[in-house]
């Protein structure tokens, strides 16, 4: 009996691809669903050092909050993403760090009160209906830009902004990696240089002296079916040294931080 080599082909193709000799990588991309919230537990740790006039605090401190991203709706940004911050706590530390914590919460979340996001992380925050660039960088520690990822893509660029009423620029180096792990899951890693100087200082001083300056490392697990990180660790170590004009007199907040923070999806039960 003659067997038809096009049948015995689509065979041989169908046995192959079924026993994973054959397939095709999915690429990464992010899937939302209108109405339904990604929610992470926050969790870290790290050593605190504050100096502000009579104020001054060094201990390791731990953190915690619940982060919960809404897709609202969609335009031709992609999602508009609604992010709130929820049972943020600071562990065993004085009032005024307590609530120079809360106000920190408080900012992030104004700013990322509603920011927008396509599928493959490319994110847009405005303020006052201006776009702001150095908030999408914000929105990237959260949500990696999977076309960056994807291309191993490395850059410096400077980001101006203001600290309380003065103009800065934020000297900014990333670099990104991915590494598959197996045929539904990813690791992203993206590193970070942060420095920050007065714009005056910056464009006129051969050495301009730094107000921040700051780097980082984001491991993220991204599942490819699921479309969504499932677990994040950040490793931050930033020293600042934040010019603070009261009047006629200027203070100095002094701070330094070294640590790391956890984030870990979970579902809540309808």
């Amino acid at each position: 009996m003659k067997v038809n080599k096009s049948l015995l082909f689509l065979i041989y193709f169908l046995l192959f691809y079924s026993c994973g000799v054959i397939r095709k990588e999915i690429e990464p991309k992010y899937k939302f669903e209108l109405g339904k919230s990604l929610n992470y537990k926050m969790s870290g740790e790290g050593e605190l050092v504050v100096d502000i006039g009579l104020l001054s605090y060094n201990s390791k401190v731990t953190f915690s909050a619940t982060i919960v991203f809404t897709p609202v709706e969609t335009n031709e940004y992609g999602y508009k993403m609604r992010m709130d911050i929820k049972d943020a706590k600071i562990e065993e530390v004085p009032g005024q760090i307590n609530t120079a914590y809360h106000i920190g919460v408080n900012s992030l979340r104004t700013i990322l009160s509603d920011f927008y996001i396509d599928e493959n992380g490319k994110a847009k925050v405005f303020l006052n209906n201006v776009e702001v660039a150095y908030f999408a960088y914000i929105v990237n520690l959260f949500f990696p830009d999977l076309n960056e990822i994807k291309e191993n893509i490395s850059f410096k660029t400077n980001i101006p902004g203001w600290w309380q009423k003065t103009p800065v620029i934020s000297v900014y180096e990333k670099k990104t990696t991915s590494k598959r792990i197996n045929a539904r899951k990813i690791n992203f890693s993206q590193s970070g240089i942060v420095n920050v100087f007065e714009k005056e200082d910056f464009e006129k001083s051969v050495e301009p002296t730094s107000i921040t300056a700051g780097k980082y490392t984001s491991t993220d697990e991204f599942d490819l079916f699921a479309g969504k990180i499932l677990n994040k660790q950040i490793d931050f170590d930033v020293k600042c040294d934040l010019p603070m004009k009261k009047g006629i007199f200027t203070v100095y907040l002094k701070i330094y931080t070294k640590g790391n923070m956890k984030l870990a999806f979970f579902e809540i039960e309808a």
